[in-house]
């Protein structure tokens, strides 16, 4: 009887306890002394008014989540935020790099096509210029063999032949002056100095053997335009340079005063003139002052 009593007793309070929560809660008293979280029954006057049963209420100390779980929430929000923000930061970093990567390269090889575009057009004019510079050395020289060809052709003019000296030698050229001395320096010769003597005549004097010799070489050398060298009987050479004709042969035997060419213009030379060279047997590579070799067989020039 009492057991059930006690649980009539217990659903009937329990009931009437849902209903003073919803209705009347001014009617619960919160216990806050060491039992926060806890369930508390107590008597309530109003619900036991009339009748002895006992309430039970769900005590008001017990924390709260609803607000811890919406600053969760929105920390987490702003944490995504942020990382989206640093991820598309990342991105846009990552593309500019590429941008600029690319802009670097195209610039490396912009300048290095302008670079070799220069270089090729510096070449081209440098071989241009070293292409007109033979062109006109050829002109020059293909004018010089002209006019020597022409002259080779055309009448001697009168020339008085130059006296003979008691040992049997003569001046290479009559009606002359010495336009340049042996040794004279100056920027027209490769040697930096003058290595002949020069006899100032008209184009096409006539040139003869200063005395017996053999003709040794004939024909074009370079600077010294047509040329004709002779070998006397000591094995010392004369050599006749910037000639306009030549009339002797390699091998061919010359006495004093037979005439081997004509005074000319061709090779290194300024002007119409016999260029004239001495060179001794010991070392025909260098060519010496033909003055003393010339006054010690009578012939002053």
């Amino acid at each position: 009887m009492l057991a059930a009593a006690a649980l009539t007793v217990a659903a009937i309070g329990a009931a009437t306890a849902a209903h003073a929560i919803s209705s009347e809660p001014s009617a619960a008293t919160v216990s806050t002394s060491g039992h926060e979280g806890a369930y508390v029954a107590r008597l309530s006057a109003t619900a036991s008014h009339g009748r002895n049963v006992i309430q039970i209420s769900r005590s008001a100390g017990r924390p709260s989540l609803g607000k811890h779980n919406n600053l969760l929430t929105a920390a987490q929000r702003q944490a995504a935020a942020r990382k989206k923000s640093l991820a598309t930061a990342a991105d846009d970093a990552e593309v500019y790099a590429g941008e600029l990567n690319r802009a670097e390269r195209k610039a490396e090889r912009k300048a290095a096509r302008k670079a070799e575009r220069k270089a090729e057009r510096k070449a081209e004019r440098k071989a241009e210029r070293k292409a007109a510079r033979q062109e006109d050395r050829q002109a020059e020289r293909k004018a010089e063999r002209q006019a020597a060809d022409d002259t080779m052709t055309s009448a001697p003019p009168p020339s008085a032949a130059p006296p003979v000296a008691a040992s049997g030698w003569v001046l290479p050229v009559s009606g002359y002056s010495i336009s340049t001395w042996f040794g004279e320096a100056g920027p027209y010769w490769s040697s930096g100095y003058h290595t002949g003597v020069d006899f100032a005549a008209p184009y096409g004097t006539p040139v003869v053997a200063s005395t017996n010799a053999t003709v040794v070489q004939t024909g074009w050398d370079g600077a010294y335009g047509y040329q004709i060298r002779i070998q006397i009987e000591n094995g010392d050479q004369i050599w006749y340079n910037h000639l306009s004709s030549i009339e002797v042969t390699v091998g061919q035997t010359v006495s004093t005063g037979t005439p081997i060419g004509r005074v000319g213009n061709t090779g290194n030379s300024y002007g119409s003139h016999l260029h004239l060279e001495y060179r001794l047997a010991s070392n025909l590579a260098s060519a010496v002052d033909p003055a003393p070799y010339f006054s010690a067989q009578g012939i002053w020039f």
